[in-house]
């Protein structure tokens, strides 16, 4: 469905534009750090030259040249890797201390983010949609009802979402037994498929598979599987993972084995080609909740939680894990850290800490 109102206010953005394109040139962009919120900071990943980009904003993702977007508040922005030529593109609302991060189309033009009604800060919002939004322009056209944890095919045609049932939504087309389940859908939001129950589906970025954290008919885990974005060829790779994560190359599934799987927790990396696995973290009385792949997939950064000390460290390693991990950043107690991301050259480490 296309929204006739691609602009969404075409005065209103260009206020809000040039406000912020003005600060573009200076260290940093003030307009964009005076509302409260979490701070973006940016690290080597060493661990030297640790800085704060005079930015506020949290669920960054990176595009393919270099770009960062991320959540200003309530507004889908988007920002060079440094924190200037900040600027905002569109409303974007997940009502969630954990929203998800906006999912860049691989030809690095398009940015898919949710925008929800009836949100609360502390809670998922009422009704999600799902929007694709032109970074160049702000022009946005919805293409779900109701749908988050976006993920794009390598050709950039098509997306797949999850659609989590809410008491107060209009799905358009909810799961039969009202769990939350996986779709495809083009990208102008037409032939949307139910293919599996379960969530936060991966788009390889080489091969015709969808990786996704599945679920029993009882809304029970079921591991992490594999399924082609018709549906078809279901299987079940691993037996107890979460937030499964493709290599740059799509040879390689990096996954969180979750806290309850006690000893064995942590985050893992699948060799598809191979079957084998193992694990890259190394902390030890906590968990791991947030990762990212590095550009030439050689690395991984991590945010885990310190249970003892109530508080998130951030650790790079290589995947061939013949290394300790690094820690490269640690929050003050009861701060979090949210969505790290490398750099475009994967020499720096960019997060959101609240």
């Amino acid at each position: 469905m296309v929204n006739n109102d691609w602009a969404f206010g075409a005065l209103a953005l260009a206020v809000a534009v040039a406000a912020l394109s003005g600060c573009g040139s200076g260290p940093g962009n003030r307009a964009a750090s005076v509302a409260a919120g979490p701070r973006i900071y940016s690290v080597r990943t060493d661990g030297t030259d640790a800085r704060t980009l005079d930015v506020t904003g949290t669920a960054l993702s990176r595009g393919s040249d270099g770009q960062i977007a991320f959540l200003h508040g309530d507004r889908l922005a988007v920002m060079t890797e440094d924190g200037r030529n900040v600027r905002l593109l569109a409303p974007a609302n997940y009502g969630s201390e954990d929203p998800r991060a906006p999912a860049w189309s691989p030809d690095g033009q398009r940015v898919a983010v949710g925008n929800g009604t009836g949100c609360d800060p502390y809670a998922d919002c009422a009704h999600l949609s799902t929007w694709i939004v032109n970074v160049k322009t702000g022009a946005r056209r919805r293409v779900t009802v109701d749908g988050e944890a976006l993920s794009w095919s390598a050709d950039g045609r098509a997306i797949a979402f999850e659609n989590r049932p809410r008491p107060a939504a209009s799905l358009g087309q909810p799961s039969p037994d009202g769990a939350t389940a996986i779709f495809t859908a083009r990208a102008d939001g037409r032939g949307k498929l139910r293919i599996a129950r379960g969530y936060h589906p991966a788009w390889s970025p080489r091969r015709r598979l969808i990786a996704y954290a599945a679920l029993t008919r009882q809304g029970a885990p079921r591991g992490l599987h594999l399924v082609q974005p018709n549906g078809r060829r279901d299987r079940r790779v691993i037996n107890e993972g979460t937030f499964p994560g493709w290599s740059p190359g799509g040879s390689h599934l990096a996954f969180i084995a979750p806290i309850w799987s006690v000893p064995t927790r942590g985050l893992f990396v699948l060799s598809l080609d191979s079957g084998r696995r193992h694990r890259v973290s190394r902390e030890r009385g906590g968990y791991v909740h947030e990762f990212a792949w590095s550009p030439d997939g050689s690395k991984l950064v991590w945010a885990a939680f310190d249970v003892r000390r109530d508080l998130d460290r951030l650790f790079v390693a290589s995947v061939a894990a013949t290394q300790n991990p690094v820690e490269i950043a640690a929050t003050p107690p009861r701060a979090r850290i949210t969505t790290p991301v490398f750099s475009s050259d994967g020499t720096r480490v960019l997060y959101s800490q609240e």
